[in-house]
């Protein structure tokens, strides 16, 4: 499951697909004695969510929609989150801002 988790991550493009999948990973590390347990690629991942951000502090659902909304903000920061406590190295500190 930790496997299929982590190829929906490195796949997805869509906001809900990395909080949801990102989400489960986090469960699934949270729930084991394993601490080798990581993200892949972390960083590349929160860039891709950090691309869907707006510069007024709403975030898009994904790529190909421009509509925004502050629900969204939400699940991306939770998602952000994730992707920070699943990283197996620190992420560059550019990224927060």
């Amino acid at each position: 499951m930790y496997l299929r988790l982590q190829s929906v991550v490195g796949g997805a493009s869509a906001l809900l697909d990395f909080y949801y999948s990102v989400g489960g990973l986090a469960l699934i590390k949270g729930q084991t004695s394993k601490d080798d347990l990581y993200l892949a690629d972390a960083e590349g991942v929160f860039r891709s969510i950090k691309a869907l951000s707006q510069s007024d502090g709403r975030w898009r659902y994904n790529s190909n929609n421009p509509e925004s909304s502050t629900f969204a903000a939400g699940l991306a920061l939770e998602a952000l989150a994730g992707i920070v406590s699943l990283s197996s190295s620190e992420i560059d500190q550019s990224l927060y801002n």
